[in-house]
């Protein structure tokens, strides 16, 4: 019997040290979790906490015990923390929250709290668990991604606003060098190669200009130019999935090196110039179009000028000739009309050529405006007479003289005037006024023709531009009068503008110039 007792106390002392030591273990694992534990009541105070929880909230567990949990935690989240509690109590599972804790040393801490509420088996109270991740150094990391992000973002719309500055096709290439410096690299270079032809360096950048010129002469980076053990990358440049060439990047900081990141900015930094660059390679090839084709257009212009000096010359010579000769004079007539009309269409065509080349001359001087009106309106009234058209005038004497060119104006009010007479039917009128506005001399001419459709208004002053309603084949020309009345008046820093109500409804075109 009495061994028997022995053999049970022993078996009892035994699963008493090996329960404290399980004890002892559990708390251990309890207290030192990476993630914080504290148990709360209903009234959110602190029942239990553990180690690592008491560190986070910046004290020890014996005295947080009997704390408010609400006063770790920032003014601003309380309420939202007390919805978390009331919804754990109700929906009796696990819910998570983020929050900002304040320490006792007033230090803040982000956190992610996960809550269980649970009924102790021994009482009838509610009670909180709530496990404490520290997200500090997780919220600093995503902060850093976003500043990364945001970062990349504005240096690539910063690079699209240099790459687009320019549609010069090597300016934009110098621009894609210099984009790259400092954000992305320590030192660009752009390399082209076209249609299998060797390989030709056309811009390169240093954040030392003094290695720039190192830059050019190599073929490939070399240590020549290394400061630090450095971090390359060669990024294609494809223009309408044909690749043309390739930007090269390279670091030289100790502190850092190229990650995937970087070769997606990167990437989406030769993106973008391939677009500039195609769009810089048609401009170009539209310029040089449009080059050849004021040449051409000059040289036309010149050769149809050439014959048309002798054929007026011509007929004043028959009708010299033959003053009494009815018929002929009739036929003289009709073949001097359309040979002027020829005359001034090759002069419209050599006006938009100088204009284009930026050879069209002005001799500004004082003038009188109204001088320069009365003497178009009597080189217009044969005209007048042979349509059939009612010539008004209402002439004012303007306040002061105008400083222009006299001649130039004496071609716009030409014309306008011609224009007028071409879409004004015979028995129509045709008034030109002369008057004096606020801080210019304007002069209007209004037709009672066919009117400009309120769709071609807007156009109405652009180069080649006709309407089927407004400047047909009908009346003839090439749509290059008004456009070339605009380029006069706005050199003089005057304004033009058109005015009608609709097909039918007639016109106003009126001239501003300001003082001298």
């Amino acid at each position: 019997m009495l061994h028997d007792r022995i053999a049970t106390d022993d078996l009892f002392e035994a699963l008493q040290e090996e329960l404290e030591h399980s004890r002892r273990r559990y708390a251990d694992l309890y207290d030192f979790a990476p993630v914080g534990y504290v148990s709360l009541d209903e009234e959110s105070r602190i029942e239990e906490i553990n180690i690592t929880g008491a560190k986070l909230l910046g004290g020890t567990p014996r005295k947080l015990i009997g704390r408010s949990f609400l006063d770790f935690i920032i003014p601003a989240q309380v309420e939202l923390f007390t919805t978390h509690l009331r919804r754990s109590r109700r929906f009796r599972h696990k819910r998570s929250l983020d929050v900002r804790l304040v320490t006792q040393e007033g230090t803040g801490v982000d956190v992610q709290l996960f809550t269980m509420a649970t009924h102790e088996l021994d009482r009838q109270t509610l009670q909180f668990r709530v496990a404490i991740l520290n997200i500090t150094s997780r919220r600093r990391a995503e902060a850093a991604v976003r500043r990364q992000r945001e970062d990349a973002q504005l240096f690539l719309n910063e690079a699209s606003a240099v790459l687009s500055a320019s549609l010069d096709w090597e300016i934009t290439m110098w621009s894609l060098a210099r984009a790259a410096i400092p954000h992305l690299a320590d030192a660009c270079v752009v390399d082209i190669f076209r249609n299998g032809g060797p390989v030709r360096r056309v811009a390169v950048a240093h954040l030392d200009p003094e290695k720039e010129r190192l830059l050019w002469s190599l073929e490939k980076f070399s240590s020549q130019v290394q400061v630090y053990e450095d971090s390359l990358m060669w990024v294609p440049l494809v223009v309408r999935g044909q690749t043309i060439g390739s930007i090269g990047l390279k670091l030289e900081r100790l502190n850092r090196r190229y990650d995937l990141f970087d070769l997606a900015l990167a990437e989406d930094l030769a993106d973008r110039a391939a677009i500039a660059l195609d769009n810089a390679k048609l401009y170009s090839k539209e310029q040089e179009a449009s080059r050849l084709k004021d040449e051409f257009l000059a040289v036309v212009s010149h050769e149809l000028r050439t014959p048309l000096t002798p054929i007026l010359g011509a007929i004043y010579k028959l009708r010299v000739s033959r003053p009494d000769d009815e018929d002929l004079q009739k036929s003289l007539d009709m073949i001097e009309r359309n040979a002027r009309a020829q005359a001034r269409i090759v002069e419209d065509l050599l006006d938009i050529s100088r204009i284009t080349t930026g050879k069209f001359e002005f001799h500004r001087e004082q003038c009188n405006l109204l001088s320069i009106v009365r003497g178009s309106i009597d080189l217009v009234e044969p005209t007048v007479k042979t349509l059939g058209l009612n010539l008004k005038t209402s002439l004012e004497e303007p306040e002061r003289p105008v400083w222009c060119d006299g001649d130039r104006m004496q071609q716009v009010i030409w014309n306008l005037l011609s224009n007028a007479f071409k879409f004004t039917p015979r028995g129509g009128a045709v008034e030109v006024r002369l008057e004096s506005a606020a801080h210019s001399a304007r002069v209007s001419i209004t037709d009672t023709g066919a009117g400009i459709c309120k769709e071609f208004l807007p156009y109405v002053f652009d180069r080649f531009r006709q309407s089927g309603n407004f400047a047909t084949r009908a009346q003839g020309g090439l749509g290059l009068g008004l456009s070339i009345v605009k380029y006069i008046v706005e050199q003089h820093g005057g304004t033009v503008r058109a005015m009608s109500g609709g097909e039918g409804q007639g016109s106003t075109f009126t001239v501003d110039l300001p003082y001298s």
